[in-house]
């Protein structure tokens, strides 16, 4: 086998300095700094809180190499745990039964047919509570909480559903969040940004000085010969240093003679340059977004009577990572303006500390073999196990490092034995709002808890109900029902056998004065009270149908309900059930919020790093058809806030509302004679309301007020001009107004 990156690189770096008496043993320094006493302190705190939360949810009943291929023979000893719960209920959602037969017993191990009830119920469920949030692109817009940010937030609404939803896919992301929190009742969510590099090399037509080296420009790339030069303007200012701004409040510019590259406005024009082709060193962004996915489930870590993921004393996620990767994440990121030497020092430090990596029992469940999923081969095949990889443990706590009673906000990177200090640092210098990077979706919330109760869970009782009394009818009426008496001893082939066995459609011989009634005869159980079992059946049915709030005609009719076969039974059913399913969504709806508002301030953050280096962004916004340019600049004063525009059953609430609404106003105002004016201004914002919860997308264009010519004062005729007066009509002749009408 060719050897790997991470070891040629190792191969090829000096050799990594070894940190000498009471200095830290940190690989990656951050402002957090410790000395050698107080870091075994912290080290030691996440290390047993990690093995603590570990045993409390059931984790540790997972963590031997292959246990998930196994988990008929050792489920039974989990499945009362946080995680065993949660695990079983996977397993039920994807009809993966062969468990009970092991945990169960009884009639399961005789007959173990199953009744998709439970998949069907939370299915709907899931679909319904996906097309209540995302049914609809976009599902989220982004407003100004004051009225001098509105206009901007438009721009900045465009750019987010842009990056977030259209390039990012946050929708696809945070609908497998929806499913899981069904399924297991919560999920955890982790927004982070996502940067993917692609380096390479190739040949450029780049500006060169008399030397023959590159100019390189202010923003650290090449000058290129498409790159254009235009005249530098700098703000007007007075004789105290302060701008003079023009008549609309903006810096009056003037033009200082100087010649400056287009892309940056920075770069001065060299005097001598010469364009040639040359092969460079580039690098290609192929990825730059911000996401929001969930965790899996054996890998998050919250303590259980914690009231939310952001007060809990402690709360650990575990990946694994390429330590290729690793290394090329910290050089791009955190160490790209160091100089060289000191990047050579600090990644052979970690290059040569985290490997060879770490074995199969020390790495995230999540990228272990899932045998449900048909990945059985031991062998590594078919994965990408190439590159050496360590399991890490992102530990976020609230912890007192240096003994002042102060207890703060920090996040340890460390191997998941405990025995690296990777990485740790303040929260705050980890993320933009100071809050740990992680939020929890959620139905059925356990009060006082940040978990909920899954509705897989919920229903488990119902399904097994049902279960048995399916199977106890197969059961009867299936050859087990039957009980047969057989005397080999009557037959030829039972001398040479006396312990033959009866072969279902093989021949024998009977003896001389031997009958097949002397030789075989069977007993049938016929008290299988099959129309009872059936009428139970219907009634869990019934039970399970009414909680699950999803129910549609073809539930109705397996469990033998009248109710469905008459409209009003078919309308109330429908109202029940969105009354129960809009439950729910309210369960849902603040979080998904929460998640959203995360994202655009990971979003808008990192716009705002490119604004501090003078650039503006520039976009074309499908939706509307207009060119947006935003200076993120003005990121940094900007208070913004994010709706989610929920889809379906909102929209038919408002629909019905705004319809009422207008229906009773448009009667009122046909009552007063009101004029068409005052009708426009009363009817225009429900008619307005109504067209956006049947997704016109241009309401306020159509319920815009109409232009209408100015009217004219009572008496002035028309076609007279306003302002002169109006002509007397000659003595004899009568006013127009009493001229008959011929």
């Amino acid at each position: 086998m060719s050897q790997t990156q991470a070891m040629t690189l190792a191969t090829n770096l000096p050799p990594a300095k070894i940190p000498q008496g009471d200095e830290a043993q940190v690989i990656i320094p951050s402002a957090l700094e410790l000395t050698l006493e107080q870091e075994q302190r912290l080290m030691k705190h996440a290390k047993t809180r990690f093995d603590e939360l570990s045993n409390e949810l059931g984790r540790t009943n997972y963590e031997s190499p292959g246990f998930l291929g196994l988990p008929v023979r050792d489920l039974q000893r989990n499945c009362a745990s946080h995680f065993g719960k949660r695990h079983l209920a996977h397993q039920i959602f994807a009809q993966q039964m062969e468990w009970r037969a092991w945990v169960l017993g009884g009639l399961y191990k005789e007959s173990n047919v199953h009744l998709p009830i439970s998949t069907r119920a939370v299915g709907q469920q899931i679909a319904r509570a996906n097309k209540s949030f995302f049914g609809t692109s976009p599902f989220f817009s982004v407003s100004g909480l004051s009225q001098d940010d509105e206009d901007f937030a438009k721009d900045v609404n465009a750019y987010a559903r842009l990056q977030l939803d259209t390039l990012g896919g946050i929708s696809a992301s945070l609908q497998s969040a929806v499913e899981l929190a069904f399924v297991q009742g919560e999920t955890a969510v982790k927004t982070t940004r996502v940067k993917l590099t692609s380096y390479f090399e190739s040949y450029r037509v780049i500006a060169l000085d008399p030397a023959g080296q590159p100019i390189v420009a202010e923003d650290g790339d090449y000058i290129y010969k498409t790159d254009l030069f235009v005249e530098e303007e700098v703000p007007v200012v007075d004789a105290s240093g302060l701008q003079v701004p023009d008549e609309h409040g903006n810096p009056q510019m003037q033009a200082t003679g100087r010649m400056v590259l287009k892309r940056d406005l920075k770069t001065l024009q060299p005097a001598s340059m010469d364009f040639k082709s040359v092969k460079i060193n580039l690098a290609q962004i192929l990825t730059d977004r911000v996401e929001a996915r969930p965790i899996y489930f054996l890998d998050f870590l919250c303590p259980l009577n914690a009231p939310d993921v952001q007060s809990a004393d402690c709360v650990v996620h575990l990946y694994d990572s390429q330590v290729i990767q690793m290394a090329d994440k910290y050089l791009r990121d955190s160490w790209g303006d160091a100089p060289p030497d000191d990047q050579l020092e600090r990644i052979s430090a970690l290059v040569h500390r985290v490997l060879p990596g770490s074995g199969e029992a020390n790495t995230s469940l999540a990228g272990r073999n899932r045998p449900d999923q048909g990945e059985v081969t031991d062998q590594g095949t078919g994965r990408d196990r190439n590159e050496p990889l360590i399991g890490l443990a992102e530990v976020w706590l609230w912890f007192d490092p240096f003994g002042d009673g102060v207890q703060r906000s920090i996040m340890v990177l460390m191997d998941q034995t405990g025995r690296l200090p990777i990485h740790y640092d303040y929260t705050a210098n980890l993320t933009e709002d100071g809050l740990r990077p992680i939020d929890v979706m959620r139905i059925n919330p356990v009060v006082g808890r940040w978990h909920g109760q899954g509705n897989i869970e919920r229903n488990y009782a119902l399904q097994n109900q049902a279960d048995l009394l399916l199977n106890r009818a197969l059961f009867a009426e299936s050859r087990a029902a039957r009980v047969d008496f057989w005397n080999p001893a009557n037959t030829i082939e039972g001398d040479a056998n006396p312990n033959l066995a009866l072969n279902w459609g093989a021949t024998y011989r009977l003896k001389n004065n031997k009958t097949a009634a002397d030789t075989l005869s069977s007993v049938y159980l016929t008290n299988i009270k099959s129309t009872n079992l059936r009428n139970l059946l219907e009634l869990i049915l019934q039970m399970s149908q009414a909680m699950s709030a999803v129910s549609n005609v073809n539930d109705g009719a397996m469990a033998g309900l009248d109710t469905q076969k008459l409209a009003t039974g078919i309308k109330n059913l429908e109202r029940s059930g969105e009354e129960m399913f809009g439950q729910w969504l309210s369960h849902l709806q603040p979080d998904v919020e929460k998640i959203l508002r995360r994202a655009l301030k990971c979003l808008l953050s990192n716009l705002a790093k490119v604004g501090e280096a003078g650039k503006l962004m520039r976009f074309f916004d499908r939706p509307t058809n207009r060119m947006v340019e935003i200076d993120p600049y003005r990121m940094r004063d900007l208070d913004l806030d994010i709706v989610l525009d929920l889809t379906t059953y909102k929209s038919q609430a408002i629909l019905q509302q705004a319809q009422l609404g207008f229906t009773i106003m448009q009667t009122y105002l046909q009552v007063i004679a009101a004029p068409p004016e005052e009708a426009e201004k009363k009817l225009g914002p429900l008619m307005q309301q109504i067209l956006q919860a049947l997704e016109f997308k241009n309401a306020k264009e159509l319920c815009s007020p109409i232009a209408r010519p100015l009217a004219l004062p009572p008496g002035t005729p028309s076609g007279q001009p306003m302002g002169q007066p109006a002509a007397r009509p000659s003595a004899g002749v009568p006013a127009p107004e009493s001229q008959p009408v011929i």
